[in-house]
């Protein structure tokens, strides 16, 4: 009996003990489950504080990279115009160094114009339009002008492709700038080269594209108020002739 007791009394010390190691563990658990916690949260704050200067990060690199873009574009904006004025200005000395039976600049091309259609403009006289083909007469002139024709008309063409190929925003603004400087004699041969075999190909598409003849008047080069129907013809996809007859019916 005295041994069953006693060993009934050391079950129940080592059950305590037991139970107090199981609470010590449970307790343990629990604390490290808190730690565990508590080190969650503050890689949580360090991968927010992490993200946060990452973004200010991106930021100041999209700002940077803007900046960047600004002046790459200021400076090929700058590039640009100094090339287009500089050919704008070669144009400009180019076309008053033409000499035409004692005339320059201006007044040599009206000379021009009037040489290039001189028949044109006696056949609307004095025949119907439909018998005359200013596109033919023009080009069966051009030979004897064209060390004067050829060259003017490569520069207009040569400025109006280098706005066309560049990268520059707004180009109608600059190609108007190249628009406002040709007279009513140039905007008449332009026209008749456009419609011809020297220019139909790879100028008429320029011309029209930003709309050079805009201000273009067939009363200048027929001496009417009537149009040309073989002109008419090549430019019926062009709108001036309508904007024309709108004016004249207004008249």
């Amino acid at each position: 009996m005295d041994d069953l007791e006693k060993r009934g009394q050391s079950g129940d010390m080592f059950g305590g003990i037991t139970a107090l190691f199981s609470g010590l563990a449970f307790a343990g658990l629990i604390y490290t489950l808190f730690v565990q916690k508590k080190e969650l949260q503050f890689q949580r704050q360090e991968l927010s504080l992490l993200v946060g200067e990452q973004k200010e990060t991106k930021q100041h690199i999209k700002v940077q990279a803007d900046q960047l873009s600004a002046q790459s574009d200021f400076i090929e904006q700058q590039i640009f115009e100094n090339r287009f004025f500089q050919m704008l200005s070669a144009f400009s000395n180019f076309l008053e160094n033409i000499e035409i039976d004692g005339n320059s600049g201006t007044d040599a091309l009206e000379k021009l114009q009037h040489y290039v259609r001189p028949r044109t403009a006696r056949q609307m006289r004095n025949h119907s339009e439909g018998s005359i083909n200013p596109i033919k007469e023009y080009e069966n002139n051009f030979l004897n002008y064209r060390n004067d024709l050829a060259p003017y008309f490569r520069q207009i063409y040569t400025i109006l492709k280098f706005v066309d190929s560049s990268n520059v925003k707004q180009k109608k603004f600059y190609t108007n700038i190249l628009r406002a400087r040709l007279c009513s004699a140039e905007l008449s041969l332009l026209c008749l080269n456009c419609a011809s075999q020297h220019g139909s190909a790879k100028m008429a598409p320029l011309v029209d594209k930003f709309d050079i003849l805009k201000h273009f008047d067939d009363y200048e080069l027929f001496g009417n108020k009537k149009h040309n129907d073989n002109l008419e013809e090549f430019y019926q996809k062009w709108d001036f002739f309508e904007k024309q007859d709108k004016l004249n019916s207004i008249e």
